[in-house]
């Protein structure tokens, strides 16, 4: 299926909120719609961004949402806000540990000047385990920090606070992270979830326009089914999948 456009978002929820209408309207035919359009194109115009949003926002982890992230520490820094994060990786949002192969969440630290990169396995620490252990008084400084936690603020917290490896250079860390969402402006953007699911954020737009008119006739109904099959969808193809151990079942 090919990709569509925030235009193309918009002229296909068009022709459903427009089924059944004598009033043909104005079909989108540029973002934003002239102000002469009529109200449906105005309506869907403004909620096709919306719902894209509300898709992104639906969970934390999706796989579409997800990339690889490296980050220089700075010697005696101990916290790193998502906006000095964002200096170095542009679109980075929030943390994701690593769990494979492992048991409890973790990150990779390496030495950033080395001649051979050598990656430390060490723990991700939940933030409310952390709270009153690691961040206790005194807090070890210039050494190899060797846990890592996400504040709720989502400023990243280390320790102990890292001083300068072994080779005179910084520490630097790989992580996974999810990126920041994306907006819908210009016309011809394009949603970064894969193409043969764009069709989900025209049908969350058209529930939205229903839901806000009060509108709860067929088109409501066949949204909210649209929408719960295109959730499954998604949920089955980019959420993580739980392992259970039977081992001792």
């Amino acid at each position: 299926m090919a990709a569509m456009t925030y235009l193309q978002l918009c002229q296909y929820a068009h022709r459903y909120l427009r089924s059944g209408n004598a009033a043909g309207g104005s079909q989108p035919t540029a973002i934003p719609p002239a102000a002469t359009s009529d109200q449906v194109a105005l309506d869907i115009a403004d909620a096709i961004p919306r719902a894209w949003e509300w898709l992104q926002n639906e969970h934390p982890s999706w796989d579409f949402m997800r990339k690889q992230g490296v980050l220089q520490l700075t010697s005696g820094q101990r916290t790193y806000t998502q906006a000095q994060i964002q200096v170095q990786i542009a679109d980075y949002y929030s943390f994701i540990p690593f769990w494979a192969e492992n048991n409890q969440p973790y990150f990779l630290l390496y030495d950033g000047g080395a001649s051979f990169e050598q990656d430390y396995v060490y723990p991700f620490v939940e933030y409310i385990d952390w709270r009153g252990f690691r961040d206790r008084l005194p807090r070890p400084a210039a050494a190899q920090p060797n846990f890592l936690t996400e504040q709720p603020s989502l400023t990243l917290e280390l320790d102990p606070t890292p001083a300068l490896a072994p080779s005179g250079s910084n520490w630097k860390i790989k992580f996974d992270y999810r990126i920041k969402n994306q907006i819908l402006s210009a016309g011809t953007d394009v949603p970064i979830l894969p193409p043969m699911y764009h069709e989900a954020i025209a049908w969350i737009a058209i529930r939205m326009i229903c839901e806000s008119r009060m509108n709860t006739g067929p088109l409501l109904q066949a949204s909210i089914a649209e929408c719960n099959r295109y959730m499954d969808r998604l949920k089955a193809r980019f959420l993580p999948r739980v392992q259970v151990d039977t081992c001792y079942a």
